[in-house]
């Protein structure tokens, strides 16, 4: 058999930690049932919103699975996923829609896999087969479930040939379109907000849905499908056009042909006389439009469906319509209209309009089509339909993939919308699955410390302060002379436990883009949103022990309103208390703030097109972080967010992101230090100060931010002067909108 293992916890990292344990006691225990494993997860374990499913059939299949999974690496066999709302990789779920296909997707033995592994799906199309036969001459069921990849040749051409006439092939699809829909919802419990169908397939939908009744839906079935056999010979072609291009050459041929189906804007079936529509078909040819003829003797949706309306209306007559307990969704049509003969006798003549069926479907809020079908028709079209709208498109089967796995992986994806299924393991006889005793959830621990998230936070208006908002400072003053002001803030390894991640030689340091952070919050609180300059002069170090406090000055501005700004921080005794002694004030930058220049010419062009750009060469960081600490920058998680890297051209292009732990506080800040960090990180790649040389900011000059709480970026570092020790920079969001740019910044050696 074919196995789904359901593996979710309530982070990636936490998702990767379960899959490395199931890997190591699938490993430890090597006798395990695959079946019993499966059916453990998905029945004795909470589900969370990240969601991976592993499906494969045999113990090393898994074990590389969950090693990929464990890693963080793609694998065949793992779908991954996300709940409603959750933060995985899959979309935020909408409304679900069932589209039944129509005629010509059928063919021999295309239930044989299902019926052999799925109960449900067996008894369905048992049950359903029986309603069937009494109307045809040859019993339906055999040709259904033969075995495709049968040594009896005889046999699948005289199924084929049946297959081909109309009388079996719109039966056969609907019993097996049928079993589909009960698999879904007996086996899976698994429930659409809307029904659609193509033609035949709407008639199963309007079953589906509640209108029709069982024995009149296979009624209608038989006896339609009967009558268009009786048709005369005709011929249906697509052509990739519009109707509007089209419809001026049908306007002497309204007796012969017609638009049968418009399955896109751009996509359309004419249907009717051989020889006209061959003649139509090579005008079109000659304009330059694709043309393709489909496999049929008759011209369903067209005049030659006329002779026999009268006697399908006599039969339409006869069947009883109900209210349907799920909307059905038609082009244009009122509701009301779906429960009259009328409509279902007009419904084979009339055109058919997926198109707008389509649009009309995602204007309810349909992001997830699941096509009820032997193939991959409608969910084509769907594609073609909504061409720039997040969707996801499921077929349950395919007639080159095998039966159990195409079903599973596509139904492993729909967790994205539902809860995730209580995978059934299937066999061909009775199988009683038993508990196994499988690794628990592997929490993710983390110090519980009282944290301040606004250090130096509390009553400061009691010491005559303002507070302010930003996370490296807790209060501001302003100036009682000069419209000068202070600002002030208190950092450890207590309040800002990321900044331990920021170690080089061993000593914690506060990285060069915090500076920048707090020269850029302070103009913004005068004015002066542009740094000129920013001069880093002395390391701030960070002790393992008690606080730094911080102390951001700004001058009164000049007669064209530049500021001197200052930087300086003072150590206190991690001890505290009135015999904790301070050390002395220590200057660590000074720089030059300004209003916004108008004539801003920061270019974003490369960032916000194609991405990433035509020609750029991808770098390998594989090893990067390990070749940083190699070097003496110890990078811990917060600051290990250089996701990718290419180089074109002389410039480097990188995207980074920040780690989920500390993405949270990101629209406190300007830029966050870390995530600025992860972009510069991409000068490592740039040539500014030697082979294996470890560079940090040094001078910054034109630094802007354009937009506040980024938390994924791309970014394009260009070498400027010949030395190459200087570099520009300019940052995005993932979308290509401008976040940050630095005209110069200049580098030195740690």
């Amino acid at each position: 058999g074919v196995w789904p293992w359901l593996v979710s916890a309530k982070s990636q990292p936490a998702l990767r930690a379960q899959a490395q344990a199931l890997h190591a006691h699938l490993t430890d225990h090597p006798g395990l049932d695959l079946a019993d494993v499966g059916y453990t997860l998905a029945h004795a374990r909470a589900v969370f919103d990240h969601r991976a499913t592993l499906i494969a059939a045999d113990r090393d299949t898994f074990l590389q699975a969950l090693q990929a999974l464990a890693a963080g690496e793609p694998h065949p066999a793992v779908i991954h996923s996300s709940a409603p709302g959750g933060t995985g990789t899959g979309e935020a779920a909408g409304k679900t829609a069932f589209i039944c296909s129509g005629q010509g997707t059928q063919r021999p033995g295309m239930a044989h896999g299902l019926y052999h592994t799925h109960p449900v799906f067996a008894a369905a199309l048992n049950d359903i087969c029986t309603h069937l036969d009494p109307h045809l001459d040859h019993p339906l069921l055999p040709l259904l479930t033969q075995d495709p990849n049968t040594q009896d040749t005889t046999t699948l051409e005289e199924a084929a040939a049946l297959l081909q006439q109309t009388r079996y092939a719109q039966p056969a699809l609907f019993a097996f379109q049928v079993a589909l829909h009960r698999l879904l919802t007996d086996g899976y419990h698994i429930t659409p907000h809307y029904y659609a169908g193509h033609s035949l397939g709407e008639i199963t939908a309007a079953h589906l849905a509640g209108i029709l009744t069982l024995t009149d839906a296979t009624t209608l079935i038989t006896q339609r499908a009967t009558l268009m056999q009786t048709m005369p010979p005709g011929t249906m072609t697509t052509l990739h056009t519009t109707p509007h291009h089209i419809t001026h050459h049908l306007t002497a041929h309204e007796n012969d042909l017609a638009i049968a189906a418009i399955n896109t804007p751009t996509s359309l079936v004419i249907s009717g006389t051989p020889h006209t529509v061959q003649h139509i078909t090579t005008l079109c040819q000659q304009q330059g439009i694709k043309t393709k003829t489909l496999p049929t003797n008759h011209a369903f949706h067209s005049p030659h469906t006329n002779p026999i309306l009268n006697q399908l209306h006599q039969h339409t007559q006869t069947l009883t319509y109900h209210p349907p307990h799920t909307p059905l969704i038609t082009a244009n049509t009122p509701p009301d209209q779906l429960l009259t003969p009328h409509y279902w006798t007009q419904q084979a003549r009339n055109t058919v309009d997926y198109a707008t069926t389509t649009q009309t479907l995602h204007q309810h809020g349909v992001t997830t089509y699941i096509e009820l079908g032997p193939d991959n028709t409608l969910t084509t079209l769907t594609h073609h339909n909504l061409p720039n709208t997040p969707t996801t498109t499921l077929t349950l089967t395919h007639p080159h993939h095998h039966p159990q796995t195409h079903l599973l992986t596509n139904l492993a994806k729909t967790t994205t919308t539902w809860h995730p299924h209580h995978y059934t393991h299937h066999h061909n006889q009775p199988h009683t699955h038993t508990h196994l005793d499988l690794p628990t959830y592997p929490f993710q621990h983390h110090h519980y410390w009282l944290e301040s998230t606004q250090p130096g936070a509390g009553n400061v208006s009691a010491a005559g302060l303002d507070p302010t908002e930003h996370p490296l400072l807790g209060a501001t003053l302003e100036l009682a002379e000069g419209d000068g002001c202070l600002l002030t803030g208190r950092l450890s390894l207590r309040t800002h436990p990321w900044l331990a991640g920021h170690a080089v030689g061993g000593v914690v340091l506060l990285p060069g883009t915090a500076f920048a952070e707090l020269a850029l919050h302070a103009g913004e609180s005068v004015g002066c949103d542009h740094v000129d300059e920013l001069t880093l002069h002395t390391p701030l170090v960070i002790p393992e022990v008690g606080d730094v406090t911080l102390q951001v000055a700004i001058a009164a501005p000049d007669e064209s309103g530049r500021r001197m700004m200052t930087i300086h921080s003072r150590g206190e005794g991690g001890s505290g208390g009135a015999d904790a002694s301070a050390s002395a004030w220590t200057r660590h930058a000074a720089g030059v703030l300004s209003p916004a220049k108008d004539d801003d010419t920061a270019s974003y062009e490369l960032l916000a097109g194609p991405w990433p750009p035509v020609g750029a060469t991808p770098v390998d960081l594989n090893t990067a972080y390990d070749q940083m600490a190699d070097a003496g920058f110890a990078y811990g998680l917060a600051f290990q967010g250089l996701r990718a890297a290419w180089r074109y051209g002389d410039d480097i292009l990188v995207e980074a992101r920040l780690p989920e732990e500390v993405s949270g506080d990101a629209a406190a800040y300007g830029l966050h230090p870390a995530l600025l960090d992860a972009a510069l990180q991409g000068t490592g790649l740039l040539s500014v100060a030697g082979p294996g040389t470890p560079v940090v900011p040094h001078v910054w000059n034109g630094l802007r931010f354009r937009t506040h709480g980024a938390v994924s970026v791309r970014a394009c570092l260009s070498t400027l002067g010949a030395t190459g020790a200087a570099v520009c920079v300019r940052i995005t969001d993932d979308t290509g909108v401008p976040v940050a740019s630095v005209d110069r910044l200049e580098l030195r050696p740690v």
